[in-house]
Formats: structure tokens, sequence, C-alpha cells
């Protein structure tokens, strides 16, 4: 794929002495494409998001960033590639928001520097673009799971990378915040972001569109467009119930039978 932003290469991972999680993984990704990953839990979703973030070391095959082995890159390199959202986020510190939102702009400032008023417009407005700019004042310890969540994505997008790494962006947000978070994630497509993100709802992938990568139970990973390979027989033997999918104002969604 010419100008692929993000190349996974025959990505492999298992712990010390322990089975392999994933194997053979590949993939490309350009500007602007969307991966989602699917599969059942403990399969190794974010196991397969943190060797592609460099907080994991895979133990076969190689990352490229912008056609760069990420493993010869620096810390600070990889970080204006890479955004990262984790599934989960403990504060230790009440920080107000904004000042947790503009430590995405790290990479781009000095070891003793501080952020400067570019800085904090830059986080204010992805803060603005989530629809949280009410709680940038709060406490971050003070604020709910959900803004928490949205808090974190703001920080990432903050950081102005080319990749966003989402680790089900959604797990902790209302159905109406789901696909707000679901339609941010279209918008920032859009305008450029490579995004892949996990999650357990099939129905993502469908309305994002681009590929999908699938843990099977059988510790395969099929990768492909989403339309081609969420097959209705792929999504019940990957979820045990049965799954099916129909069309609906001119998109496909699930439903389980």
């Amino acid at each position: 794929m010419v100008n692929a932003v993000l190349k996974v290469a025959d990505l492999g991972f298992n712990y010390f002495k322990g089975p392999t999680i994933f194997s053979g993984v590949g993939f490309e990704l350009r500007a602007g494409g969307v991966l989602t990953i699917l599969g059942a839990n403990g399969a190794g979703k974010s196991t397969l998001l943190n060797c592609i973030a460099g907080l994991a070391r895979p133990k076969a095959g190689a990352v490229y960033l912008g056609g760069r082995d990420s493993a010869e890159m620096s810390f600070r390199e990889v970080a204006t590639f890479i955004g990262y959202v984790p599934q989960t986020h403990n504060p230790a510190y009440a920080y107000p928001v904004r000042e947790y939102v503009v430590m995405g702009r790290t990479p781009y400032i000095g070891a003793f520097g501080s952020p400067r008023a570019g800085d904090y417009a830059v986080a204010e407005d992805a803060l603005a673009r989530l629809g949280v700019a009410h709680i940038m004042d709060k406490p971050y310890t003070e604020i709910s799971g959900g803004e928490r969540q949205l808090a974190t994505i703001a920080r990432a997008i903050a950081q102005e990378p080319k990749i966003l790494l989402l680790d089900e962006p959604t797990a902790h947000l209302d159905y109406g915040n789901q696909m707000r978070a679901i339609r941010l994630i279209r918008s920032l497509a859009e305008e450029g972001y490579a995004v892949v993100l996990t999650t357990h709802v099939p129905d993502h992938p469908l309305f994002l569109g681009g590929e999908v990568a699938v843990f099977t139970r059988d510790k395969a990973v099929v990768v492909g467009a989403a339309e081609a390979v969420l097959t209705d027989e792929l999504l019940t033997s990957l979820y045990g119930v049965p799954v099916k999918t129909v069309h609906v104002d001119g998109r496909r969604v699930c439903y389980a039978q």
C-alpha cells in the first residue's frame, strides 16, 4: 500500500513462557483509514494495541510508522505518530481537566518547558469537539467515568498524532455518548487520522466501514473489509449466539436472535 502511515507486519505475541496470544497479524492503514478489532474477552485485542503503541514488545514481526520500524524510533518520535486511549484510566492527582488534556501536548514541549497559550487552545478545542468543554475546570478525579473517557480521547486528539489507538472507547459511555464518540471517530478519519479501535459491538465496524480484524475462537485473526468479513456465520461463531445482519435505512445492523 502506497503511503501507509501504519504497517503491522506478521506480528506475534506471547507472555513469558505462556501460550501464544496471536501470531501472523498483518495490516496496513493509510491516513483516513479505520480498522476495528473485534473478539471475545481475553482474545488479545488490547494486547495488539499495546504492541502497536510500543507498550508491549511483540515476540515476532514489526510495527512501521510512516515507513520506519517503531522499535528504532524514540519515545518522542512515536508520540508524534500515535495517540493512545486506554480502556481504563485511574486518576492519581486531582488535575483540572484542562491540565489533564494539555498533557497531550507533551511531544511538542521541551523537557523543562510549560504549555503555552496555543497548547491550551488546542486542548480546549478538543474538549469542545467532544461536547465536554463545561468540565474543563473540574478536578479530573471528580468527573464521571464517561466524562473521564471523553477527556482521555480529547487528550489524544490534543496530541495531534497521525494515528489514534482507542481501546474500547465507548465502554463507559451511555448510548447517546457512544454514538457521538463513534461519529467523532468517523469524522476524525475523514480529517485524515488513521484510527485503530477495539470494541465488543459489531455494529461499530459496520457503521464506520473500513477494515476489521476479528480474533476468532480458534485463535486466527481474520483481516479484511468490514462489509465482507462480518458475515452472519462469523459473528455467530464469534459470540456463541445466533447473530443476523439486516439493512436498515441504507446500512447493515446486527441483532442477536
